[in-house]
């Protein structure tokens, strides 16, 4: 059982708020906000006389439960707002699974040090990505689903499958692999896959 002080249960409020906040506005950061955070922010990372492995896999399943928790009340406001594609979102999760599956098994082969810069690598590209993404030209009209079985026909006609099913394994893949981020890459994949508006990618990531 570790023994936090005052002040570091403060730090913890203060660490899930801007991991909420970074959730809420952008779909994604939780982990990778989340585990810096209460290594280095919170301390946990410095608590003398505990083993940094035992630290290391706290933090991971701390952090695991406080993002889903937090993803699962942002997905409530999203859907509420109308900011939720269901049919998209499944389409892009079920290869993302066993990409997910595939990437951590891979993942454990690599050096860790290794796995840390291509991990820095990653989040350039995807930065650079969503930058040149800001300025595609926006459709005109945007097609909302339906609940009716009608409307779901039309929403599963205009997922592009041939891009949304590798997209979604390799964005699988890279969160296995690497062990963390779940919203920052699937919100640029499915920008890329889906055509959806940032809006919508949030909510449905």
């Amino acid at each position: 059982m570790l023994e936090l002080t005052l002040l570091q249960y403060v730090l913890s409020v203060i660490s899930g708020f801007l991991v909420g906040f970074s959730l809420g506005l952008i779909g994604g950061g939780g982990s990778i906000l989340a585990i810096p955070l209460l290594l280095y922010f919170v301390g946990l990372a410095y608590l003398p006389g505990v083993n940094s492995n035992y630290i290391d896999h706290v933090v991971i399943g701390t952090t695991a439960l406080a993002v889903g928790l937090n993803a699962y009340i942002n997905a409530f406001i999203h859907w509420r707002k109308g900011n939720v594609r269901i049919v998209e979102g499944i389409a892009f999760t079920i290869p993302g699974i066993l990409g997910t599956y595939t990437g951590a098994r891979v993942g454990l082969l690599i050096h860790g040090g290794l796995l840390l810069f291509l991990f820095g690598i990653l989040m350039i590209v995807i930065a650079i990505m969503v930058y040149k993404g800001k300025d595609r030209p926006k459709s005109a009209k945007v097609i909302e689903p339906n609940t009716n079985s009608q409307g779901l026909i039309e929403s599963l006609r205009r997922i592009n499958f041939a891009k949304i099913i590798p997209v979604g394994f390799a964005v699988g893949f890279a969160s296995g692999f690497f062990g963390i981020g779940g919203g920052f890459l699937i919100v640029p994949g499915l920008l890329f896959s889906t055509g959806l508006c940032m809006i919508k990618a949030v909510g449905t990531s």
